[in-house]
């Protein structure tokens, strides 16, 4: 762990340093310090989703809580504070995780081109460059992070409206 923090520390440097760093070809790495990284970047990868599959459940089940039906078909009585508490809670929760989420993206970032860099040199691997556009990961993610934000939004105004109209 103190081996991949101090790893993680040498990757994190100011924007003079950065440009000098990316002029600068990227070593190639031991094997222990290779598998290391690899390991971090699958663990990252996969904590990002977990995080993304979360809020969407999180979303979707604060959009369809409040449309569930008793078994005779009538809707339940439900207090307007219990559905509003909710749905501000899940807002709360939705910046929490934007707030998580950025700090993982960079952190993963950080792993990635160390990583493909390793890459590149040892295996001449040649990796499809995303630096821009729609294909990147962390693009992708916040997208889908913008869009749980704006389901979650109208769904708070839709049931602040029907609410206050009973």
């Amino acid at each position: 762990m103190k081996r991949f923090i101090q790893l993680l520390s040498k990757t994190q440097i100011t924007s003079k340093e950065r440009q000098a760093k990316d002029s600068a070809p990227p070593k190639i790495l031991c094997k222990d310090e290779a598998n290391l990284i690899w390991d971090e970047y699958k663990y990252r990868h996969d904590l990002i989703w977990r995080h993304m599959i979360r809020t969407t459940l999180a979303v979707i089940g604060s959009i369809t809580l409040p449309l569930t039906v008793e078994p005779s078909g009538q809707p339940p009585d439900r207090p307007a504070i219990l559905i509003l508490g909710i749905l501000v809670a899940l807002l709360l929760y939705l910046l929490l995780t934007f707030w998580i989420i950025s700090a993982e993206l960079r952190l993963f970032g950080a792993i990635k081109t160390q990583y493909r860099g390793h890459q590149k040199l040892k295996h001449e691997l040649k990796h499809e460059e995303e630096e821009s556009g729609f294909n990147t990961f962390k693009t992708r993610v916040n997208l889908l992070l913008i869009l749980l934000l704006a389901s979650a939004i109208s769904n708070l105004m839709y049931w602040t409206i029907e609410l206050c109209d009973k």
